[in-house]
């Protein structure tokens, strides 16, 4: 198992993990467990770190370092695993493909009609504007400040716990995620804060989507 993980110039990552080059023997499912614990501006490949970074790696003088686990025994069960973490190399991403991603993404997870018209629009450039963007935004905080008023009036949504919590994550995916679309056609705006929403927008992605066809996606968009 390998993962790729930012951090700062002291090798502190997001989640306040402790990165440091080095071969290291752990116990298998420890609190230590970096695969666990590196949640935030980590993944699977290096271009799907740099794609859910909520920093600008270069901006921000950030290190990228690969960590990799496998157990000494398999047919153990909670036994002793192998960690090596290495600084590597990091990938330049644009915000383009930053934005391109989230909304790649979240499109399979979503589907409103006028979101995916939208999105369609801007991954072939058709249109980026900050009008329809901020009406997608707008649309999706709407609906989701609209389940969150029956709830404190506790009517239900016809939905269970689960069903409405997922909702209301996949709605606040698309504010943010609409929301940097808008920022991102200002051309005073901080790149710092596009990201930011990006990383609210993309938050855990690879929990959601697992296996190879996440490392794919972004490996094709950095392509590009």
């Amino acid at each position: 198992m390998r993962k790729f993980a930012f951090a700062d110039e002291t090798g502190c990552t997001p989640d306040n993990v402790q990165l440091k080059p080095g071969k290291y023997l752990t116990d298998s499912g420890s609190k230590e467990d970096l695969m666990v614990k590196t949640i935030h501006s980590a993944g699977g490949s290096p271009e799907l770190a740099a794609l859910v970074s909520a920093e600008e790696p270069t901006k921000h003088h950030l290190k990228l370092f690969s960590i990799e686990q496998w157990a000494v025994d398999p047919n153990v069960k909670n036994g002793k695993v192998y960690l090596v973490v290495k600084e590597v190399e990091a990938p330049m991403v644009r915000m383009e493909q930053r934005i391109m991603f989230a909304i790649a993404t979240i499109s399979n997870m979503v589907k409103d009609k006028a979101f995916k018209r939208w999105a369609n629009s801007w991954m072939h450039s058709k249109d980026r504007s900050a009008d329809s963007a901020l009406e997608i935004a707008n649309a999706a905080q709407e609906e989701l400040d609209g389940i969150e008023n029956l709830v404190t009036m506790g009517i239900s949504t016809g939905g269970t716990h689960e069903e409405m919590k997922k909702q209301k994550e996949t709605l606040s995916r698309i504010t943010a995620l609409a929301n940097a679309a808008v920022l991102a056609t200002d051309a005073g705006r901080s790149d710092d804060d596009v990201c930011q929403l990006l990383s609210v927008a993309t938050d855990n992605i690879q929990k959601i989507f697992k296996g190879e066809n996440l490392i794919k996606l972004a490996e094709k968009i950095c392509a590009n």
